[in-house]
């Protein structure tokens, strides 16, 4: 059985803590089903852009992807 790297763990622990969802996907779980060891773990969360950035301030934000909202200031996408 593979295992998840302490360092994700650590992430998805820390924002389950907090009160948020957190969740493994991606290829990384496709890998993981197949019994291949995955190149990277992608997470996916219910907390917001600034949220995040106070739980882990380390954290580097770039700006949105194109076409996407700025979330981290306009909240009239919610």
């Amino acid at each position: 059985m593979l295992k998840i790297p302490q360092k994700t763990e650590y992430v998805i622990n820390t924002l389950l803590s907090a009160g948020f969802e957190a969740y493994i996907v991606g290829g990384c779980v496709r890998d993981m089903l197949l019994k291949k060891e995955p190149n990277d773990f992608d997470i996916t969360t219910s907390a917001e852009p600034q949220e995040i950035i106070s739980l882990f301030p380390k954290t580097a934000v770039g700006p949105p992807l194109p076409g996407w909202p700025d979330r981290t200031t306009d909240r009239s996408t919610r």
